[in-house]
């Protein structure tokens, strides 16, 4: 990193003091020479304390961008199982209807190589869901799912801390995509993937806009 325009005028400062300083000794002009070195050690003291200072921001911009590298790598994971979270809720809930895609009446018909009454009874061997899950089954289903979600929570909660002074823009929108998780969390424990799906989506979207703000907060550091 370049230095500060102050600390390169002060160096210049120094350095010319330090010739004088030279030149007088070289002369033998003694209470002009000691006049000149103390010029020279102020300069100097002032350049080191605006090094000092430079080289304090260098460190904390340092840190700064290891943050927000690690906050990206973080948001990219939690993203992909948010996401997952989302589209298992919406396959829960595209099981509602078993009708889907088959009339009742499909399998009735003599000629599907059955006698009439053999097809007439579809819960024989099998549910009439053709293998979908009971109301039951979706409930736990749906518990599981909320216990996915409920640990996601704090990680996510625990990337924007970490860079709520280095970017505060996309910690912010972390901190939304936590509510949006507690929202999907509460929806999907009372068995309400349709809503859970929703908040959960709002909640990988969130993420995905924070994560495009640190990128950006990268490129400016």
């Amino acid at each position: 990193l370049p230095a500060t325009p102050e600390a390169a005028a002060v160096l210049e400062q120094a350095r010319t003091a330090m010739q004088q300083a030279a030149q007088s000794l070289a002369k033998q002009q003694k209470p002009d020479t000691l006049a000149k070195q103390d010029k020279a050690i102020k300069s100097l003291e002032d350049a080191k304390r605006l090094l000092e200072q430079k080289a304090a921001e260098i460190e904390m911009r340092r840190d700064e961008i290891a943050k927000l590298e690690e906050a990206s790598k973080k948001l990219d994971k939690l993203i992909k199982e948010e996401q997952k979270i989302a589209n298992d809720a919406k396959n829960l809930d595209g099981e509602k209807k078993p009708e889907d895609g088959k009339k009742p009446e499909d399998g009735k018909k003599p000629e599907d190589g059955k006698k009439p009454e053999d097809g007439k009874k579809p819960e024989d061997g099998k549910k009439p869901e053709d293998g979908k899950k009971s109301p039951m089954e979706k409930a736990q289903e749906a518990g599981k799912l909320a216990d996915k979600q409920e640990k996601l929570t704090p990680p996510t909660k625990e990337v924007a801390k970490d860079i709520m002074d280095a970017a505060p823009e996309a910690a912010m929108k972390i901190d939304e995509a936590a509510k949006a998780m507690e929202a999907a969390k509460n929806d999907l424990a009372k068995a309400m993937p349709k809503e859970g799906a929703k908040n959960a989506d709002d909640a990988t979207n969130k993420l995905a806009e924070a994560k495009k703000a640190i990128d950006k907060a990268l490129n400016d550091k």
